[in-house]
């Protein structure tokens, strides 16, 4: 489980990376929240707190983690692999 979790934390730093190096634009980033709706964010934001819907991350962390965060890691990874 831990190894899993390594390689979801190394993808995370690999969106950073291609933020730094601007192979991903500060654009926006609309997210559909199964509990709570549309949520708005940039992709420097998320990039910063790695954090798309509050409410979900204080209080369904892991619903928030694999629905949101790693479907996003991975489109953002693809985008910048593309670009």
């Amino acid at each position: 489980m831990e190894e899993q979790e390594d390689v979801k934390m190394t993808k995370m730093e690999q969106v950073i990376n291609y933020y730094e190096m601007e192979r991903l634009e500060d654009g926006p980033l609309e997210i559909g929240c199964l509990v709570h709706g549309v949520q708005h964010t940039t992709i420097g934001e998320f990039v910063t707190n790695g954090i798309l819907c509050h409410a979900c991350a204080k209080n369904l962390p892991l619903m928030h983690k694999d629905f949101m965060v790693d479907p996003v890691i991975e489109a953002l990874l693809k985008e910048a692999l593309v670009s």
